[in-house]
C-alpha cells in the first residue's frame, strides 16, 4: 500500500467550512489513537487487532448514540485500519517505525478519512477534489490524469499546509499519449472528458447556483480553465476531433452539469475553429459495456463519421441552448 504507485500525495486548499469539519476529525482521529493504544500492542496478532479494533469501533458508536456523521464514522474505520496496518509493518519488519505514515501524522494530529461506497463518488480531477460529505476542494497544481476509483483518501497537515493522501485501484502511472491526428473524444460522467489517446480532464468550472445571476463575472475564470484543456489536447500534428453526436446538446440544458457540458462544447468548436483543427461526428458508436476511455476509442474508430465544414450553425444553436438554459435556471432561483 506504501509504494508510489499506490497512491500520490497532494496540496489542498479546503474553505473555512471544510476546514472546520476536517478538524473535528483531526480531534476524533486522535481520540481513536488513544482508545486503541490502551487496549492493543504492535505484537498482536492481526486477529487479535482486529477484535481490539472492532471493540474500540463499537465503543465510539455507542458514545454517540449512533448519531455519528458519515464524515466521522469513516475517519474511525480508517484510523483503525491504519493502525492496524501500522502494527503489520512493524512485526513484518520491513520499515522503520518513524517511516510510517500513522506515526507521522495519525498518532500526533489525527486525519480526516473518506471511504467512497461506490466507484466514482470520490474523484481526484485534475485540479480539485471531489468527495462525498467535503464537496469540491482545490488543488495547489494540476494533477497530470484523472482517478475515478479513489479507494481511500486521508487529509492531514503538514505545518499550515492541509495535504490529502489518496489510494485509487486506478493506475496512478502518468499517461504517455500518442500523438494521433485524430483524437476521439467522449464525454462521461463526473464532467469528465476522455480522449482515445488514454488522457482525461475535468470541465467542472465552478458553476454554482449563487453565480449564475452573475455568470459574466464568472467568464475569464471559466474560459482560463477551457483554455488550459484545449492546450493540452492540441498538439502540432493534431488534425482534428471526433464528436459523438448524441453527446451534442440540441435543447436548452436543465441541469447545471448539463450548461457545464454545453458550455465547454461550446469553447471548443470555437477554439477548434480558430485553431484549424478539424472537428467530425458520428452518429452511431459499436458500445457493449466499454468503459469511458473504450468509448473514446470507439468514437475514434467509428465508420461514417462526417465532417463539420462550417462551424458557425452548430455554435449559434450550443450558444442560444446555454442562454437559454442559463435564464430558465435564474428564473427558478427567483421562485
Amino acid at each position: 500500500m506504501e509504494s508510489i504507485a499506490d497512491f500520490c500525495d497532494v496540496r489542498i486548499f479546503p474553505q473555512p467550512d471544510q476546514v472546520e469539519q476536517i478538524r473535528r476529525c483531526f480531534s476524533l482521529s486522535q481520540n481513536v489513537v488513544r482508545e486503541i493504544l490502551k487496549i492493543s500492542q504492535p505484537s498482536d496478532s492481526e486477529a487479535l487487532l482486529l477484535d481490539k479494533s472492532l471493540l474500540t469501533l463499537k465503543k465510539f458508536q455507542n458514545r454517540s448514540h449512533h448519531h455519528l456523521s458519515r464524515l466521522a464514522w469513516e475517519t474511525i474505520i480508517g484510523t483503525l485500519y491504519q493502525y492496524r496496518y501500522y502494527c503489520r509493518r512493524v512485526q513484518q519488519e520491513k520499515v522503520c517505525k518513524s517511516d510510517l505514515f500513522f506515526n507521522k501524522s495519525i498518532s500526533k494530529s489525527g486525519v480526516c478519512c473518506v471511504l467512497p461506497k461506490q466507484k466514482g463518488e470520490a474523484l481526484l480531477l485534475n485540479s480539485i477534489l471531489l468527495l462525498p460529505s467535503l464537496g469540491t476542494i482545490p488543488l495547489s497544481s494540476p494533477w497530470e490524469h484523472c482517478f475515478n476509483q479513489v479507494t481511500v483518501l486521508y487529509i492531514y497537515q503538514l505545518g499550515e499546509q492541509y495535504r490529502a493522501r489518496v489510494y485509487s485501484s486506478w493506475p496512478f502511472e502518468k499517461a504517455s499519449p500518442i500523438q494521433d491526428k485524430w483524437l476521439g473524444l467522449n464525454l462521461g460522467k463526473h464532467k469528465l472528458v476522455f480522449l482515445s489517446d488514454g488522457r482525461s480532464f475535468s470541465f467542472y468550472h465552478l458553476l454554482k447556483r449563487a453565480k449564475n445571476q452573475n455568470i459574466l463575472g464568472e467568464r475569464a475564470k471559466i474560459l482560463k480553465h477551457y483554455n488550459e484543456i484545449f492546450n493540452r489536447i492540441d498538439h502540432p500534428n493534431l488534425s482534428g476531433i471526433i464528436l459523438w453526436r448524441s453527446q451534442i446538446p440540441t435543447v436548452p440544458p436543465q441541469s447545471l452539469s448539463m450548461m457545464e457540458r454545453c458550455a465547454f462544447l461550446l469553447y471548443l468548436l470555437e477554439k477548434a475553429a480558430t485553431a484549424g483543427v478539424k472537428v467530425r461526428v458520428v452518429s452511431e458508436i459499436e458500445l457493449q459495456n466499454r468503459n469511458d476511455f473504450e468509448k473514446a476509442q470507439a468514437i475514434r474508430h467509428a465508420a461514417g463519421s462526417q465532417d463539420i465544414v462550417d462551424f458557425r450553425p452548430l455554435i449559434e444553436s450550443l450558444q442560444q441552448n446555454l442562454r437559454l438554459g442559463m435564464r430558465s435556471e435564474s428564473s427558478c432561483l427567483k421562485i
